[in-house]
């Protein structure tokens, strides 16, 4: 690792050395040295990826069944764009997004950044990313990155086994590139980095009462999203995660006497989430008989199901008891216990009003959701990884129900009994001399009943065949 305070100190030796690894460096490290803001706009891609000599078009066919993408090489032009460049092997397929970490080691902090494109020839094609600007004043820039994505196409891409959808398919890169100087000093040096990858994975989210709420109230349900995992890494411990994820709120009315439908729907959001292993949440709602509800935001799958599986809740109200009871269904229940990990990564609030005939919700949809990177412990060493993922969303349906039923407690039960027996005593005190014939007429019936039916036994059985034997 390149110590940054004393990068000025040994500027010519880290030159030279980067130099000579250059020379040793696959495909994937082509230097492209954009000149000017001409070439970023019009220039071709596979004119900019032939001003490298170490560049051979040989080392790229067209692969009519290989979706992948591969990056070649990124390229820094005279306008401070990035630029990427891609293989794309059945000619098909356009990036749409990708990964990047500005900071190396323990600093890494992916953002997803969208692509755009700016010329395809083939196999080969040129991006830059959309909203950012290299800052060249460094002497210094490393860009790490560890995922690309395309559009998910469901005819060639493995759907997924639950109820959720991918928007787009991402790709292993696991490269970084370190820019040193500028110009006709340019040095870039790349280097494969390790990854991990998402080898399953589900999204939800748990809907948490915020008690009853009066009319006049603008207070509500808690949504808590989460996302469940499995990769192919072990994990024994996960320390850190963080999550990029699109948000949108929402509101919806139906009037069903007219038949009138209402949708509304706000911007959408890119958001991220940084989460660490004793990050927890306690919420309560608003409402009247609201619970508390607390939970970590990294979970192994036992523990969210210790914790989420049912969830009962009581709460005193006087005489009586509001009995809160939430629990998984069974389809979520099936889909997530074939997952490792858990990341409750964030949380909106849900509103459902009734006015008459109207009924209104307020919420947000939470979609897209992909893991950037994971921190963990595995066989005693630590790692810190960039993570290849897709972008995936959920059913936009609770995976939990919620019950609330009145309830009286128990020493309220204890004396309801007692009064029961206490009046059924004295009943039969005060009506025994009338009801005690009924009672002996009923009795005497139902012994009659009973000798009735042992005679005909005992005919049936015994007596009619000894009759036919003594015949004989």
């Amino acid at each position: 690792m390149i110590d940054k305070k004393k990068k000025f100190n040994f500027k010519y030796l880290l030159i030279y050395i980067l130099t000579i690894l250059c020379l040793f460096s696959s495909l994937s490290g082509l230097v492209v040295n954009i000149s000017n803001a001409e070439d970023i706009e019009y220039s071709n891609v596979l004119e900019d990826l032939q001003k490298d000599e170490n560049f051979n078009i040989e080392n790229f066919p067209v692969i009519e069944n290989d979706n992948t993408l591969k990056l070649i090489t990124i390229a820094e032009s005279s306008d401070k764009d990035l630029l990427i460049y891609v293989y794309q092997p059945s000619q098909k397929y356009t990036a749409t997004s990708i990964n990047i970490s500005f900071d190396e080691d323990n600093k890494l902090k992916y953002t997803n950044f969208k692509l755009e494109l700016l010329d395809k020839n083939g196999v080969f094609s040129k991006y830059k990313l959309v909203d950012y600007e290299v800052n060249q004043n460094l002497s210094y820039r490393y860009y790490e990155i560890s995922n690309i994505y395309r559009p998910f196409d469901s005819s060639v891409d493995d759907e997924i086994d639950n109820d959720n959808s991918i928007s787009e398919k991402g790709f292993n890169v696991g490269k970084s590139f370190v820019f040193v100087g500028g110009g006709d000093n340019l040095t870039v040096h790349v280097q494969d980095v390790e990854t991990i990858e998402i080898t399953s994975k589900y999204v939800g989210f748990l809907r948490y009462s915020g008690g009853i709420q009066p009319p006049w109230s603008m207070d509500g349900d808690l949504d808590a999203h989460f996302v469940a995992f499995s990769t192919d890494k072990n994990i024994d411990k996960l320390m850190e995660a963080d999550i990029y994820y699109c948000s949108q709120d929402y509101f919806y009315s139906t009037e069903p006497i007219l038949g009138i439908i209402n949708e509304e729907y706000g911007e959408i959001k890119e958001d991220y989430s940084y989460i660490k292993s004793d990050d927890f949440v306690d919420w309560t709602g608003n409402g009247w008989f609201s619970e508390k509800y607390t939970f970590e935001r990294i979970q192994t799958v036992s523990e969210f199901f210790k914790d989420e599986k049912i969830r009962d809740y009581t709460y005193s109200a006087g005489i009586f008891n509001v009995c809160t009871q939430s629990k998984l269904t069974d389809e979520a229940f099936d889909d997530i216990k074939q997952m490792s990990w858990v990341l409750r990564f964030a949380e909106t609030s849900y509103i459902q009003k009734t006015v008459g005939s109207v009924n209104s919700y307020f919420g947000t949809t939470v979609s897209d959701v992909s893991i950037l990177r994971l921190k963990f412990l595995s066989e005693g060493k630590v790692y810190n990884l960039g993570v290849v993922d897709n972008k995936q969303s959920g059913s936009g349906i609770p995976d939990n129900i919620i019950n609330q039923w009145l309830e009286l407690p128990s020493w309220l039960r204890t004396v309801i009994i007692i009064l029961i027996i206490i009046v059924a005593v004295i009943l039969l005190v005060v009506f025994f001399p009338v009801i005690w014939p009924v009672i002996l007429v009923v009795l005497k019936f139902i012994l009659n009943c009973i000798i009735w039916l042992f005679k005909g036994l005992y005919w049936l059985f015994i007596k009619a065949p000894m009759s036919l034997f003594n015949k004989e």
